[in-house]
């Protein structure tokens, strides 16, 4: 089982940090950390996920739902 890192520049970090948990709870992930920083912009904050991956599919579901989510701004794999 390998650990895989998502890094999202998020909208409203407050309200959009509980949904995006509970989306990856639903696809099943285990959340082996969470990470979230303030940014130099006003209410978009840096949220770093480490997930335990063992299906690369799976995986590639989980980043294009969190991708589609209205609040992420930027979402990369690490």
């Amino acid at each position: 089982m390998s650990n895989r890192t998502i890094t999202m520049l998020i909208k409203n970090p407050g309200h959009t940090l509980v949904r995006l948990t509970g989306l990856v709870n639903r696809h099943r992930f285990s959340l082996r950390s969470l990470l979230l920083e303030e940014t130099d912009t006003e209410n978009v904050s840096k949220l770093r996920l480490t997930v335990a991956a063992e299906d690369e599919h799976r995986f590639v579901q989980l980043f294009r739902v969190l991708d589609k989510q209205l609040d992420v701004v930027d979402i990369t794999v690490d």
